[in-house]
Parts: C-alpha cells; sequence; structure tokens
C-alpha cells in the first residue's frame, strides 16, 4: 500500500511541475481537483521554496510529521507524504500529501476474512478427506469385527472370507 502510495505521489508531483515553473496556481487546481475525485487523497499543499502556500486541496493534518510506514500513519489515520518538487535539477516547492488509510482498513480486514474462510475450508476439506480415506481403510477391520462378534454369540455358520488379494469379508452360510 505504501508503494502505491509513493508512486501516485510522484505521479502527482510530475502533473504538478509544469504549473509550478509557470506560476499557473489554476493549473496547480486543476491538477489537484482531478486527484482529489479518488477517495484516498484528503489533502495536498505545495509550499514555495521560502515556505509559502502556493496550493492547497483540503486541510492538511496537524500532525507535521512524514510517515515513513503504514504502521506510523495508524495514529492518525492518515498516511503523510512530504517530497520536493524539482525542474532541471532545482527545487521549485515541496508537495506534501495526505492519504486516507480506510479503505486499506477496508481491504485489509476483507483480506482477513478471505484468509479465514480458506483456512476453514481447507479444514474442512482436509477432516472429511481424512474421514473418508479412514472408512475406506477401515473397512475390511469392520467386517472381521462383524465376524468375530458373530461368533463370540455362537453363530458357528458364520464365515469369515478372505478374497484373492487378501481382502477379508464376511460372509453368511445359508
Amino acid at each position: 500500500y505504501e508503494d502505491m502510495l509513493r508512486s501516485e505521489s510522484h505521479l502527482l508531483s510530475k502533473a504538478l511541475v509544469p504549473g509550478l515553473v509557470y506560476n499557473d496556481t489554476a493549473v496547480l487546481q486543476d491538477v489537484f481537483s482531478q486527484f482529489s475525485e479518488f477517495d484516498k487523497l484528503i489533502y495536498a499543499e505545495i509550499k514555495g521554496p521560502k515556505g509559502h502556500i502556493i496550493a492547497r486541496l483540503g486541510i492538511p493534518s496537524a500532525n507535521r510529521n512524514t510517515d515513513t510506514s503504514y504502521q506510523s500513519a495508524l495514529s492518525d489515520g492518515v498516511f503523510d507524504i512530504e517530497m520536493p518538487l524539482r525542474f532541471e535539477g532545482r527545487i521549485l516547492g515541496h508537495l506534501r500529501l495526505g492519504y486516507s488509510l480506510s479503505a486499506a482498513k477496508v481491504l485489509i480486514q476483507k483480506t482477513q476474512l478471505q484468509n479465514l474462510l480458506t483456512a476453514l475450508l481447507g479444514v474442512a476439506i482436509t477432516l472429511s478427506a481424512t474421514l473418508l480415506i479412514a472408512l475406506y481403510f477401515t473397512r475390511n477391520l469392520r467386517q472381521l469385527e462383524e465376524g468375530a462378534k458373530a461368533l463370540s454369540q455362537d453363530q458357528l455358520d458364520y464365515r469369515i472370507v478372505s478374497n484373492k488379494i487378501g481382502r477379508a469379508s464376511c460372509r453368511e452360510r445359508v
């Protein structure tokens, strides 16, 4: 998520440079408005080399620290990024952006739910397969048990028959 936000910020900074070069605040606001159509961008602010505000979208967070990771942004729910705006090697200003983490949180919750359901489905399939295999391999034992019970109850006409491939089966003699 961090890489995506940084890539998007880099793209936005490249789109803003022509407006800064020509000192055209209308172009800067137009670029901001195009990026604000996405719900992620909460605020954007361009400051000139001397620190004065050139263009702004939304209200910057009170937290003036830039976030280095997703974890550091969780405290206020906004991923803050600051980067210089450069043109031909010189710094034209600084861009400060704030992205909402709510979309990432929803995505994380959905992913966790999908992982849980996948794990539960895997466990259910594994248990079912284990049960079926156990029943298949113990069917001859169940037949032997049935024959042993019949013989223990003095049903001497009951026979336990072994077939050619070594499987035991029970057959009642008529």
